[in-house]
């Protein structure tokens, strides 16, 4: 299986609209359906993967452009979107220099999971019923 991951919607749906062209099934991760596109790779043509990695190189600089430009127009705040149980997501707003000093060492996928983990450990403590401090 193969996972591509998107954090915009038009690169997103420029991918699929590529993969329905070329009869290629597709699904989205359970646990992300926005961002992660999954794809059976085992019964794919070699040209083709090499397309659609290609495409996807192409495509995800399209989604770090928006992202940047989106960025620029939240001037000194940064929103960072946590999972929570029950498929429920929690926008939590941060300080641009603070997100931008962390991405110079992770990827945006890399402190979503952080965050997202982060985020896990506090509500399954908060459910435990026990409480610290």
């Amino acid at each position: 299986m193969l996972e591509y991951v998107f954090f915009q919607e038009e690169p997103r749906q420029q991918f699929l609209a590529f993969l329905a062209a070329q009869g290629v099934p597709w699904g989205l991760e359970a646990r992300d359906p926005e961002i992660v596109v999954v794809i059976d790779d085992t019964t794919l043509a070699e040209d083709l993967l090499e397309r659609l990695e290609l495409l996807y190189d192409d495509l995800f600089d399209l989604d770090q452009q928006i992202f940047e430009k989106k960025r620029g127009r939240l001037g000194g705040r940064r929103s960072l979107t946590l999972s929570l149980r029950h498929g429920r997501a929690l926008a939590v707003e941060l300080p641009a220099d603070l997100v931008d000093r962390v991405l110079t060492v992770l990827t945006p996928q890399e402190l979503n999971n952080l965050a997202d983990g982060i985020a896990q450990a506090v509500e399954a403590e908060l459910s435990s019923g026990r409480r610290t401090g």
